[in-house]
């Protein structure tokens, strides 16, 4: 009874963390919703106002670092009244920060390269042209700043305060598994993510794979590493889209053949070839951290 009761206690504390993320949310579209009226030429028109929101770069900057800051909020909020005195840790304070933060993203170019290389191997994929010019300049600075906020804020609630509460009740295992559940599905509003199933299914295995990186580093900021060069070069560089949202790139890619292989609208994230490269990743990564890095296997499965 002790862990049904623990159990329920767990899944309460997260769900009311999403109520209150999405509260925020809510109310943030609500202000932005106002002020467009000063700024948008027909304010009653929806179609208008959308367009105005998610087209105007500045405006999406806005919104999307408040929403990440809207997250983080959660995740505090939540430890402060429940798990203050428990004292487990977030893993935002760790050693050799700057050397697991260097690591996450030669992990992050590295993985998404790979996968690019091989979608074009298969013939997924054809670049049909590179663009270099100053025009670029603007939207990769946003899109980056925007990439390193959801980086730091997915990882922070997903991994540091999701992750850290079920392992201190339920250990490693369940907290690596059930995180990534959650981490698929806060997903799920995104774009093309149920037109197959490989969007969802990698996303929950790009979860198991950030949650491994979270564990047998001691903390959040290899995973925060590979999140953010994962989604820059995936969208930024290679031109795919990042988990349905489409971004200004250097190459301009054509997709071709199934979606299967290509990844379709969802973007890399989408592909079988990406199912394949995390799987063998999370191997990778797990075995040789815990060989050379923790050789009395205190990182237990």
């Amino acid at each position: 009874m002790g862990n049904v009761k623990t159990g329920f206690s767990v899944f309460g504390k997260i769900s009311l963390s999403i109520i209150i993320f999405f509260s925020f949310t809510i109310i943030l579209g609500i202000i932005f919703g106002i002020i467009s009226m000063f700024f948008v030429e027909t304010p009653t028109n929806p179609d208008v106002v959308k367009d105005w929101l998610t087209n105007n770069e500045i405006v999406n900057f806005l919104i999307t670092i408040l929403g990440n800051i809207s997250i983080i909020s959660a995740a505090i909020i939540l430890y402060a009244i429940f798990e203050r005195k428990k004292k487990w840790a977030f893993g935002w304070k760790q050693a050799y920060l700057l050397k697991e933060l260097i690591i996450g993203l030669l992990v992050g170019i590295i993985l998404i390269s790979l996968s690019f290389l091989l979608i074009l191997a298969f013939g997924g994929i054809s670049i049909s042209a590179y663009q270099f010019n100053t025009a670029l300049g603007k939207p990769f600075f946003l899109s980056f700043l925007i990439f390193i906020g959801v980086a730091i804020s997915e990882e922070f609630y997903s991994r540091g305060y999701v992750q850290g509460l079920i392992k201190y009740h339920f250990g490693t295992k369940a907290s690596i598994i059930f995180s990534s559940i959650l981490f698929a599905l806060l997903h799920a509003f995104n774009d093309a993510v149920f037109s197959t199933i490989f969007p969802l299914l990698n996303l929950f295995l790009a979860g198991i794979l950030l949650g491994i990186s979270r564990e047998v580093s001691g903390g959040l900021w290899m995973p925060i590493g590979f999140h953010l060069t994962w989604n820059f070069f995936q969208g930024n560089i290679f031109g795919f889209e990042v988990s349905g949202k489409d971004v200004d790139s250097i190459m301009v890619i054509e997709q071709q053949g199934s979606s299967y292989i290509s990844g379709g609208a969802f973007g890399a994230e989408g592909s079988a070839i990406v199912t394949v490269v995390l799987i063998v990743a999370s191997y990778v990564i797990y075995k040789y951290y815990t060989r050379r890095i923790i050789p009395n296997n205190e990182f237990e499965m």
